[in-house]
This record gives C-alpha cells, sequence and structure tokens, in this order.
C-alpha cells in the first residue's frame, strides 16, 4: 500500500457462497457473436478463421474481456502465441478485473518461460506477484489453460496439470473476464467459463468508454438532438461531448451553453426543450425553466419553479440533481426538486423534496399538496431526495426514490395527476446505498410505458457508511411498475473506505435511442490524485459511459444477491 494512503479502513465483506449448477458462457469462436469487447472502443482483437487473436503487438497491454462481473470463476480456454517471443512478451487470463489496476491474472513471460499470478486492488494499491514457475511453451503449439479464483485462492493448471496453487489472494472485487497479451500475437480458439457464485449477468455488444480527455469529473448526463447526435455535457464545468455512431465514440464539442447547477433537460412532446436553471430576480435565487425550440442552440426563460433556499432559510438550498424533469400521457411536466440542509436538520430533516408539475409547457409551475416528509411511512426519516416521477400504464404516477434511509428503493403512487401522493410503499428486492437512480423512457418503444433505470444495487451498510455505492445495475419495465433485472453496468468492490467506498458511482444517467442504451456514472478510480484535485467527499472520480444494444439484453427472473 503507498505511504500515503492513510486511515483506511477495511471492509467486512459477506463470504460469496458458489451456486451448485454453476452456468456457463461456452465460445468456439466460429463467428462474432459480440461477447468480447475492449476498452475505448478499440479493436486490438479480432474474430477470424475461428480463432480469437490479437491484432497490436507494441508495448501496451492489450486487452479483450466479456461484460460479466463475477467474483469466483473457473476459466479454461485453448491457447497459442505464434512468431517470435521477445524480451517481456507475455500472455494470460484475466479475472475480476475493474480496471487497468484492479484485477486477479494469470500469466507466462513467453520469452523466459516463467509463469505467474498476481493482482491489484486499484491505483492506490502496489500489485502483488504471488507466485512464479519455470514452465517453457513453444511458438505454434495450443495449450489448454485453467485459471480458478474461488474466494482467496487461485490455481494454475497447464495441459491438465497445476502450475500454481495460491492461497493469499486479497480482496478483489467481482469482476469482467477476458484475455491479455503483451508485444505477442495470440491465437484463442475455444473457452468454457463457469461462473461459479452466480452473481453475473453475461452482455454483448457493449462499448465502454471514458471521456477522451481523460479528465476528472463527478458525473453528466447524454441527450439526442434531432439529428441523432448524442450530445454529453457534464453538470459541473458544462464540458460537452459529441458522438455521431450511438456512443461507441466521443470527441469535444461545443454544443450547448454552459448549465447552471445540475443537468435537467428534457425533449417534451413538443420537440421543444427544457431545461431548469438557477436566476436572480430582484436579490432572491430561484430555480426557473428555460426552453429552446431549436435543438439548444437559443434558451427563452420560463416560469418560476420555486425559491432556490427553502422558505428562504439560509443555508437550506435547491439541490437539483439530474434529468429529474418528465412528462406524462397528459402532457402534464413533473419535476422534482431536491432540497439541502447545511446548517443542520430543518424540522428533524437534512434531505428532502418537494414535487411540482406545469400543463403549459414550464411557462407556469404548481407545487403538489404532498411533500415527502409527509408521505406516509416517510415518518422521522430525514434523509430523502433525488425522487423521479413516471406514468404508468393505467394512467398512475409514480415517484421512484433510492436517495434515502429506507435500504431500498421506495415508491409512492399519484392517482390524481401528481396533486397528492400516497404512502410509501418499499421495494426490498431492490436493495440501495444511499444514491440517486435514473430511468428513462424509452420514446422508441411498442408501447408507451416501457422504462430504462440505472441505480446503485447495494448493501445500504457496510462498516457503519450508508453510502456505499459500489455496484450499478440495470433493470426494464414495460408498465413503469414492474422491474426486470438485465445485469450489472459496473461493480467494484474495492475493499477499503476512508469517509466513503473508494470505488463509488456518483450521478448516473441512462438515456435510449432506437438501439442503444447509453448510460455512466462518475466512477472513483482511486482515492486521491493530483488531476483529480481536493475529491474528498466522492474521491478522484471519471466520467464512464456505456453503449449497449438492447437487443442484446435478457431479463432475469430474479436479482442475483448482492
Amino acid at each position: 500500500m503507498k505511504s500515503s494512503i492513510t486511515g483506511l479502513r477495511r471492509y467486512d465483506w459477506k463470504p460469496v457462497k458458489n451456486v451448485e449448477a454453476p452456468e456457463h458462457f461456452v465460445d468456439d469462436f466460429s463467428s462474432d457473436r459480440g461477447y468480447f469487447t475492449e476498452e475505448n472502443g478499440t479493436h486490438d482483437w479480432r474474430i477470424e478463421n475461428g480463432v480469437l487473436t490479437t491484432t497490436a503487438v507494441d508495448e501496451d497491454v492489450n486487452l479483450t474481456y466479456i461484460h460479466v462481473y463475477e467474483k469466483n470463476v473457473s476459466f479454461k480456454a485453448r491457447v497459442r502465441f505464434v512468431g517470435d517471443a521477445p524480451p517481456n512478451s507475455m500472455l494470460g487470463l484475466l479475472l475480476r478485473y475493474n480496471a487497468d489496476e484492479a484485477y486477479c491474472r494469470a500469466g507466462c513471460f513467453t520469452y523466459s518461460g516463467n509463469w505467474y499470478i498476481d493482482h491489484q486492488e486499484g491505483a492506490d494499491f502496489p500489485p502483488i506477484r504471488h507466485s512464479i514457475v519455470n514452465h517453457p511453451i513453444e511458438s505454434g503449439r495450443w495449450y489448454d489453460l485453467c485459471f480458478t479464483v474461488d474466494g482467496d485462492t487461485g490455481v494454475l493448471t497447464l495441459d491438465g496439470e497445476t502450475l500454481i496453487s495460491v492461497s493469499d489472494i486479497s480482496h478483489t472485487s467481482p469482476g469482467r473476464i477476458g484475455f491479455y497479451a503483451e508485444k505477442l500475437t495470440v491465437e484463442v480458439d475455444s473457452v468454457d467459463i463457469a461462473l461459479l457464485s452466480g452473481q453475473g449477468t453475461v452482455w454483448r455488444n457493449v462499448v465502454h468508454h471514458k471521456l477522451p480527455d481523460n479528465k476528472y469529473r463527478e458525473g453528466g448526463s447524454v441527450f439526442e438532438l434531432r439529428d441523432s447526435t448524442l450530445i454529453y455535457e457534464n453538470h459541473k464545468d458544462g464540458d460537452t461531448f459529441k458522438s455521431t455512431d450511438n456512443g461507441q465514440s466521443w470527441e469535444r464539442a461545443e454544443t450547448w451553453v454552459p448549465p447552471v447547477g445540475y443537468m435537467n433537460v428534457f425533449r417534451l412532446q413538443n420537440g421543444d426543450w427544457i431545461r431548469t436553471a438557477k436566476k436572480r430576480i430582484d436579490d432572491t435565487y430561484y430555480m426557473i425553466t428555460r426552453t429552446s425550440s431549436d435543438d439548444g442552440k437559443t434558451w427563452v426563460d420560463g416560469g418560476i419553479i420555486c425559491r432556490t433556499q427553502f422558505h428562504g432559510i439560509q443555508g437550506v438550498g435547491a439541490g437539483n440533481m439530474n434529468d429529474k424533469l418528465s412528462q406524462g400521457a397528459s402532457g402534464r411536466i413533473y419535476y422534482s426538486q431536491n432540497y439541502e440542509s447545511h446548517v443542520g436538520p430543518v424540522d428533524g430533516r437534512i434531505v428532502f423534496c418537494e414535487f411540482y408539475y406545469s400543463d403549459d409547457n414550464g411557462t407556469t409551475w404548481t407545487k403538489s399538496e404532498t411533500d415527502s416528509w409527509e408521505l406516509g411511512g416517510n415518518e422521522g426519516i430525514v434523509r430523502f431526495g433525488e425522487c423521479k416521477i413516471l406514468d404508468c400504464d393505467d394512467g398512475t404516477l409514480r415517484m421512484y426514490n433510492s436517495w434515502n434511509d429506507h435500504g431500498c428503493l421506495v415508491y409512492s403512487e399519484s392517482h390524481d395527476n401528481g396533486v397528492t401522493w400516497g404512502p410509501l410503499v418499499r421495494m426490498p428486492e431492490f436493495v440501495s446505498a444511499r444514491s440517486s437512480m435514473q430511468f428513462v423512457k424509452d420514446v422508441y418503444a411498442d408501447n408507451d410505458t416501457t422504462y430504462y433505470m440505472v441505480w446503485v444495487y447495494s448493501e445500504p451498510m457496510v462498516l457503519g457508511d450508508g453510502m456505499c455505492r459500489s455496484r450499478l445495475s440495470m433493470a426494464r419495465s414495460e408498465n413503469g411498475k414492474d422491474w426486470k433485472f438485465l445485469g450489472d453496468v459496473w461493480r467494484w468492490e474495492c475493499g477499503y473506505r476512508t469517509n466513503a467506498h473508494i470505488a463509488h458511482v456518483v450521478d448516473p444517467f441512462i438515456k435510449t435511442t432506437k438501439d442503444y442504451i447509453i448510460c455512466g456514472a462518475g466512477f472513483s478510480e482511486q482515492l486521491e490524485c493530483e488531476e483529480a484535485r481536493d475529491h474528498s467527499y466522492h474521491h478522484a472520480q471519471r466520467q464512464h459511459v456505456y453503449s449497449i444494444r438492447k437487443d442484446a439484453l435478457v431479463e432475469r427472473d430474479a436479482l442475483p444477491g448482492v
């Protein structure tokens, strides 16, 4: 561990129990089924003539992986290298891959014939090599490799014989599964991967990006313009990026004016954009709406929603989290206003919400008669914020919430178009840390109430930490009420914390196009670094974006355990 990292406390994670009949992922590479992918949409590996092979032989470690987050895995593959093996060339199998500095792997330095098992827990920690065994291998010859990691034990076999067995692999997270090579052409002609712990859902046709400027930032939102261009805009610095290929690649763009506060931008049924902003009027600051009819090039002030200070109380401000605008089938627009008390509880509340609606595209706004602290079942709850309102197929509205002290998603229904709200209903299977979720209506779906949701599917309390935001997951509903689990977008159960979990999800977003889902969040990559400046609360965040084909997703009947 780096000497500069002090004050760390270790999580006492629950042991992972393996399932009796593990799912197997088998591929003979007779065709490219879209399962193996690479970081930032690169193509250093290809499937051709029945083999998976590297196409870039250089100084960098080239890796490819399948998008599934699994803790305990038995990974069998038939592998060979072809051509010369220069000094320091290597090949290997990769498990528990969360980031470039977070993995377990087993491999061979092909020039010397030295085999090893090593791991790293993240950028804050050094890589650890557990063992080295010499067993030379030949160019052009096929070898059967198997790397099994189960709990703290790792075993590597070559052609059925055990090469290395270690029992001191320290905490590493459920992660992705793949191959890596350096300075070497490697070919793979079959894989058999047993998902021993039954945690993961295998996705295909996934492209994972970090925004290309490598700047540290907490989060943003993505919107689709009329010409199908996707725009990412950051909440705080207003930086914008665009994609013209459904999120497969991104480049800097100066498209929209910088935001004022968090991004709340929504395309109305009439095609106009509406967004929230802060504005000073006669020495008082208000939350207002602005509208645009030219795809965001110009904006016109709309109506006042509310004051930015709750009842004028100094230090109790409008938090205004991202993407909280929505519109129902009736045309009514809904908005949830978040407030945070920085001077102590307000009537026992620290974080709370008011709900607003508009029937004239944001020109005037009316507050619902029920506020968050008045919801049945919410009495005495001091933290309840960042809500989102959806319209369901039976005409009711649902207000969903995950940033709370209930430990799971909850909802309240309205049967009068948002004028009043009923008691809270808990969704205990949708375990959630105190963190924001996000919903998007799929306007390209066959019905009017198909939604996708991302939420932080993590135990709410670990060592007294209510914000263990280690896992971002996705679900789908066709009626706004019943949800099916689709899998994990991201997961990294780093074993340490200071004031919060080192690997940390902040401000998730999700957007649909005709064929793709674009989603992501600000993810912590390490505790701190010079480029990230002072991120003592959320740590060093970087914006990650995923592009996922809708038709590649498969619903699961039940959520896997956390």
